[in-house]
């Protein structure tokens, strides 16, 4: 295994090189020049096959940014896998619904999910480098922030359908604007390849940057209604219907609450 060395605001990776290599780990990513401490190898230029077979184990590979080549690898990986990825995303309710549409899957599936709150640019790659060639699912929940973030995890994970549970307010200072937040949450839609799709009950999702998408509602017109194929058992006094999950032929209740404070008027 490989031990990734991440700097944060209070501790350093680094500093836990020698104890992953007391743990088995056969390699440690690193950004610092640790050679005086352990065998090394410096990938900020051109390595050869022979100093690769020389290579002892444990040793420490030096990169430019042990974050930057964490993704990298996540990417490269992502890419060998034939797998159909969900992301999910939305400013309330992204880590329930990803809940619900795991277990629905894993039933017929085996599935992966993030777990906790690994849906950042940290959190998903190692996710995704969880994934094995047994996988045919996963749900990934993505976290928004600032513009651009999503983009930047959507051209990690490759999703395959993209689900915006609402728009709300939710990181609005660092975005500058709900305006904004939709423009980030749609970076998911954008980037599906095959359907994207925003969950909004009361079909009051009236930013311009979604309207590519579609919507249900029960009542205001919507690219899907209680009329449409796959929506079943519509009752206008409840919350709940049964939907068709993608084109799995699954199938589930889908509870629909009537969240005015996550709408957009």
């Amino acid at each position: 295994c490989m031990f990734v060395a991440l700097k944060g605001e209070r501790v350093d990776g680094h500093d836990y090189v020698g104890h992953a290599f007391e743990q088995g780990a056969s390699f440690a990513l690193v950004h610092e020049d640790l050679s005086s401490q352990f065998p090394q190898l410096d990938l900020r230029s051109e390595v050869t096959a022979q100093q690769l077979a020389n290579l002892p184990q444990p040793a420490c590979l030096l990169v430019p940014e042990t974050p930057s080549a964490l993704q990298q690898i996540a990417r490269f990986w992502r890419a060998k896998l034939d797998v159909t990825v969900i992301g999910i995303t939305g400013s309330v309710g992204k880590s329930t619904t990803k809940e619900v549409v795991a277990h629905v899957l894993s039933h017929r599936y085996p599935t992966l999910k993030n777990e906790g709150n690994y849906n950042n640019e940290i959190g998903l790659p190692v996710t995704i480098l969880s994934l094995t060639e047994g996988h045919q699912r996963a749900v990934l929940e993505m976290g928004f922030y600032v513009p651009g973030e999503i983009q930047f995890l959507c051209e990690i994970a490759r999703p395959k359908i993209g689900v915006v549970t609402n728009i709300g307010t939710v990181h609005a200072e660092r975005a500058g604007s709900q305006a904004e937040i939709a423009r980030g949450k749609a970076e998911l839609v954008r980037r599906a390849r095959i359907v994207g799709t925003v969950l909004d009950s009361l079909g009051l999702c009236k930013v311009p940057v979604l309207s590519v998408v579609g919507d249900f509602s029960l009542e205001n017109e919507a690219d899907l209604g209680p009329d449409d194929d796959g929506v079943n058992n519509i009752d206008p006094r409840s919350d709940v219907a049964d939907c068709d999950v993608a084109d799995d032929g699954l199938h589930m209740p889908v509870v629909m609450p009537h969240c005015q404070e996550t709408t957009l008027e």
